[in-house]
């Protein structure tokens, strides 16, 4: 919880990036996904990239993470989550991250967030952007810190095997889409 960089270890929660907590920490990116299931699908890609596992690392959310915009430093300080994110990516409170050499010292130099598209996931993406932007501003406004990966929530498909005809990436975009254009195409439907 110092923020030291050295080897982490949380169980499943944390596929750590080889480069994670050395000198080549800058080019290492952490994926906070939703879930474990969400971690594997990380790890999948991950698998397949040149240099993958050494700058790629998967830490999985367990439920929903927790709004710290309002909440007492003693809460924070006992949530589980958020100090398990804390020493992954070796963030010390109240540092500058402003500062070129505190940057330099934590364990991956970006992070992106990888969430279902439905509104559990875009209520994590929130509440991530909440944490850093009220606990490590210095971060959340340093360009290319902070992205998120977006994937489709809904896919038709001709059949099952078949490239998709058109893709969704929320509920509202969809349900629009089925008054306007639905009932003149016909395919299967894909809940993702």
């Amino acid at each position: 919880k110092d923020g030291a960089k050295k080897t982490v270890s949380l169980g499943d929660k944390l596929q750590d990036a080889n480069w994670a907590g050395s000198n080549k920490s800058k080019e290492c990116t952490l994926f906070i996904t939703e879930g474990l299931s969400a971690k594997s699908f990380a790890l999948a890609g991950i698998s397949v990239l040149e240099n993958g596992q050494d700058s790629f690392g998967a830490f999985a959310i367990k439920g929903k993470f927790m709004n710290v915009r309002n909440a007492t430093p003693s809460k924070i300080a006992s949530n589980d989550e958020i100090q398990a994110l804390q020493t992954t990516l070796g963030l010390i409170p109240g540092t500058d991250y402003g500062i070129d050499d505190n940057f330099k010292s934590m364990r991956y130099g970006k992070i992106c967030v990888l969430a279902d598209q439905d509104d559990d996931g875009i209520h994590i993406r929130g509440l991530l952007a909440i944490f850093f932007w009220t606990r490590f501003r210095s971060l959340f406004i340093r360009e290319g810190f902070m992205s998120s990966m977006s994937t489709p929530l809904i896919r038709i498909n001709k059949s099952i095997r078949s490239e998709p005809l058109k893709e969704f990436y929320n509920n509202a975009e969809y349900q629009s889409w089925v008054t306007r254009d639905g009932s003149k195409t016909k395919g299967i439907v894909s809940y993702y």
